[in-house]
């Protein structure tokens, strides 16, 4: 069969989930978000991907505009979003001084273990007004739990963890519309076309191997990428490449020679170029300016 790969996210230990918190005071830069110090200190991008756990997002204070399968949205102070399993999404934003963002990534064994049937159903957080105390409250107490020395601190997460999921059954629990229903073949495709490059980045793939692959034109696969993820198939590719050459630059333990050839670069020169588009310095000046910490929990790969 063939090797594909598609976001794994690890959960924290004995939990059904992945707690984390991105702030000014605890800037941190990992597989799927890169959050940097400075005065112009960004969330680069978190390059468009998928993966089986649902994602539930509280923007206590700061701005993040999410892009979900193909719509934006920006969310702001004390606003919350939710990534269903399976949903194609991308997010952005600016890590402002009082920058403040709480993301539970859930299991999708323990979504599935109280909803059999999830995949015939999906959460929709757009009235949020009964709920909204209640989830920023269950929030703040995870991560006071979280950052706790308790011994049994996981006992309390978990408890607020079935509290926050039981207000999210009761009030946002929707079943999947007919005409949600009908994109999943497209949403499906997407998914296949992020898997086959994510496996493939590393290796000198073109627009005409991917289009074969897919059996599409070169013309037609150009386009119809572009209208679904909203940049070209070659921009995607050079994105994707840093965003896995990004851990192995900051730790600096290889050349930069070496690491974009294990990326796909074309040479050193394409991958410091790109780097510094994206960060605004070379790679070697901004390890320098920047006190990076990697958290490398999303590496795994899952084959089929």
């Amino acid at each position: 069969m063939e090797k594909t790969t598609f976001e794994f996210v690890q959960m924290d230990q004995d939990l059904p989930m992945r707690i984390l918190h991105f702030s000014k005071e605890n800037p941190q830069i990992y597989s799927q978000m890169d959050i940097t110090e400075g005065n112009s200190g960004a969330i680069s991008f978190i390059p468009i991907h998928w993966h089986k756990e649902l994602e539930l997002t509280y923007v206590v204070k700061g701005s993040l505009e999410l892009r979900k399968n193909t719509k934006s949205k920006v969310y702001e102070d004390g606003s919350f979003f939710i990534v269903n399993s399976g949903e194609i999404h991308e997010l952005k934003g600016t890590l402002s001084p009082e920058f403040n963002v709480i993301c539970f990534i859930i299991s999708y064994e323990f979504v599935k273990r109280y909803l059999p049937n999830i995949d015939t159903l999906y959460f929709d957080l757009g009235q949020t007004q009964q709920t909204h105390d209640k989830m920023a409250a269950l929030f703040l107490s995870i991560l006071e739990s979280s950052q706790s020395e308790d011994p049994f601190a996981n006992l309390s997460i978990q408890s607020d963890l079935l509290a926050l999921f039981h207000l999210l059954c009761s009030h946002h629990l929707v079943d999947r519309k007919e005409e949600v229903l009908r994109s999943d073949y497209t949403n499906q495709l997407n998914q296949e076309i992020l898997e086959y490059i994510h496996g493939h980045y590393a290796e000198k793939i073109t627009l005409d191997d991917i289009a074969t692959h897919f059996n599409f034109s070169r013309e037609h696969f150009a386009r119809v990428f572009k209208e679904q993820f909203s940049r070209t198939f070659l921009s995607y590719l050079t994105d994707y490449r840093l965003y896995r050459a990004f851990p192995e630059i900051m730790k600096g333990n290889k050349t930069i020679e070496i690491i974009s050839q294990e990326h796909g670069f074309p040479s050193s020169k394409a991958l410091i170029r790109h780097f510094k588009n994206v960060y605004q310095d070379t790679p070697i000046q901004y390890r320098k300016k920047n006190d990076v910490k990697i958290l490398d929990h999303n590496d795994e790969i899952n084959e089929s």
